[in-house]
């Protein structure tokens, strides 16, 4: 197991998209092999990753689940959902859940991320100077 793992665990459980069957659904529970190799390996921080919708689940009982499965194993976990809106030209909210194990803990405040107001004209290639006097002759 790498020293401080980040990790993203199957979400389709979790997402308003899907039938949110939380960890009931096996694709959820795989959150415990998150647990057992924590519990085995001990690394001294976990990065986790989920959708938005992790956070609401089943009424917030999933998150405080898996954030006292975290604690049992030794860890003193935090979560803040994060959208990179500011970054990419598109709404991503996720999840994201920093543990910290308890011997090594430290004060831990998730970032606020610049506001770079990216649109979609910023990633798109610029059409070449021919192709666009073709598509405007072609309309």
């Amino acid at each position: 197991m790498h020293r401080e793992p980040a990790i993203g665990f199957p979400c389709q459980p979790f997402s308003f998209s899907g039938k949110r069957g939380g960890l009931g659904d096996p694709r959820g529970a795989l959150f415990l092999e998150i647990v057992r190799l924590a519990r085995a390996h001990q690394p001294k921080a976990l990065l986790l990753e989920n959708v938005r919708g992790l956070e609401s689940h089943d009424g917030g009982r999933t998150l405080a689940i898996i954030l006292r499965e975290l604690e049992g194993c030794g860890y003193c976990a935090r979560h803040a959902v994060i959208d990179a809106v500011g970054l990419l030209p598109q709404q991503r909210a996720r999840v994201f859940i920093v543990a910290l194990r308890a011997d090594v803990r430290q004060q831990y405040d998730f970032p606020r991320l610049p506001r770079l107001g990216r649109g979609v004209r910023d990633i798109l290639q610029p059409v070449a100077a021919g192709a666009a006097a073709a598509a405007a002759s072609a309309a």
